[in-house]
């Protein structure tokens, strides 16, 4: 299956998800909190990350790791809540464990933090793989195209990350009714394998 315009079905798609997050999410006060927060610049452009609420975790399965940030509402709310996972786009791919900030995660927990509570993970990929098993090439205008390999053997990445969604459905603090999956860029193409080689595990 190709996909010639790769950014506009990506973009729609992320922008109409994202919303649904927070609808899914229950409508209540939050409890009083309060905490350090840090300011982070990521070139020209400044971006508010309460770094020391996204705990530094590692999901080990068979021998490979996968690191992810977490957002864990449990300490103030006492029943099991959404839980968004945010795929991130290539430019943050790595493993400090940190890159993968620089998109959603203040308005995700400032939501959580306004009315709509919910855990969110932010997963890092490694600098060589990518979410979605896809070819890129360039067309002779320089149009990227995009090819995904539906019928092929998900990434290593993928794989890690099917298997740790699988181990956060196990988690009592988590509704697994409703675990919210997107991302932009890479982490949108990601978003869309996910959804199709993971059928009813996402609300």
């Amino acid at each position: 299956m190709k996909l010639k315009d790769f950014t506009q079905p990506i973009r729609t798609i992320l922008f109409l998800s994202l919303p649904i997050f927070f609808i899914g999410c229950n409508l209540v006060k939050p409890s009083e909190h309060s905490t350090a927060e840090k300011v982070i610049y990521y070139g020209d452009t400044a971006k508010f990350v309460v770094e020391n609420l996204y705990k530094k975790r590692l999901f080990i399965y068979q021998g490979d790791t996968l690191p992810y940030r977490e957002f864990n509402y449990s300490s103030l709310w006492e029943k099991p809540l959404p839980m968004v996972i945010f795929l991130h786009g290539s430019g943050e791919r790595g493993n400090d464990n940190f890159s993968q900030l620089s998109h959603g995660s203040e308005w995700i927990w400032r939501a959580s933090m306004s009315g709509y509570p919910c855990h969110a993970i932010f997963p890092q990929c490694p600098k060589n793989s990518y979410w979605s098993n896809v070819q890129r090439t360039v067309d002779s205008s320089g149009k990227p195209h995009f090819e995904f390999n539906d019928d092929t053997a998900s990434t290593k990445a993928m794989k890690l990350l099917m298997s740790f969604v699988e181990h956060l459905k196990k988690q009592s603090y988590i509704d697994i009714n409703r675990i919210y999956i997107g991302g932009l860029s890479m982490g949108g193409m990601g978003t869309i394998e996910l959804v199709k080689r993971m059928p009813n595990t996402f609300a």
